[in-house]
C-alpha cells in the first residue's frame, strides 16, 4: 500500500464470471495470482473445493461490480477511481483517456498480445466444419487472417440462413 494516496474507495467492475472475459480474468490473472501463496497452491490438492472458492470466485459482496463490457466502458470514462476489466479491443476502442495496466512491466497492446508476452492474453482458437462452409464463412476466415485476428468492434458473424432442405 502506498501511504501517499489519497484515502477513496475504489471501484471494481468487470464482467460477469460466465462471459469470456470474465472466465479470462478468472482463467489468466486470479488463478494463477493465488499459486504464488504456497499455501494457497496447496490446497488445489488438499482441499480443492476451497481452492476453487479462493482462486476461481470473484468476490459477491458489492467490491467487485458486475456490469456487460459496453456498460463498464461508459463507467469508466465518468468515474477516475474506477478500476474496469475488459477485452483489448472495447479497450482499444474505449478512446484516449482509458489506462491500461500494465501486468509485470508488460502494457497490453497488439504486438505484446501477439508475441504472448502480455500475461493477461491468450490465443483463440477458430473451428469450422467443412461441411457449413460458405463463400461467407471462408470471406471472413480470410479477413480475420489477413487482419492478424483483429476484428472492427463493429464485425460480427452471422450465421446463413438455414437452407429449406435443412428445415425438412
Amino acid at each position: 500500500m502506498n501511504g501517499a494516496l489519497e484515502n477513496e474507495p475504489i471501484e471494481v467492475i468487470g464482467p460477469p464470471p460466465s462471459s469470456t472475459t470474465g472466465m479470462a480474468f478468472v482463467d489468466l490473472l486470479l488463478e494463477p495470482g493465488c499459486r504464488t501463496f504456497p499455501e494457497v497452491a496447496a490446497l488445489e490438492q488438499a482441499d480443492n473445493a476451497r481452492y476453487e472458492r479462493i482462486c476461481r470466485t470473484i468476490r459477491s459482496d458489492g467490491v467487485y461490480v458486475e456490469m456487460d463490457e459496453s456498460s463498464i466502458i461508459q463507467k469508466l470514462q465518468l468515474s477516475p477511481n474506477t478500476v474496469g476489466i475488459v477485452g483489448y479491443s472495447l479497450f482499444a476502442s474505449g478512446g484516449a483517456e482509458l489506462v491500461a495496466s500494465r501486468i509485470g512491466g508488460i502494457a497490453p497492446s497488439l504486438e505484446s498480445i501477439r508475441a504472448g508476452a502480455y500475461p493477461a492474453s491468450r490465443p483463440v482458437y477458430s473451428y469450422v466444419n467443412e461441411s457449413l462452409a460458405s463463400f461467407g464463412t471462408s470471406f471472413l476466415l480470410s479477413h480475420f487472417a489477413e487482419t492478424q485476428g483483429h476484428f472492427s468492434a463493429t464485425f460480427s458473424m452471422v450465421p446463413p440462413p438455414a437452407s429449406p432442405r435443412s428445415q425438412q
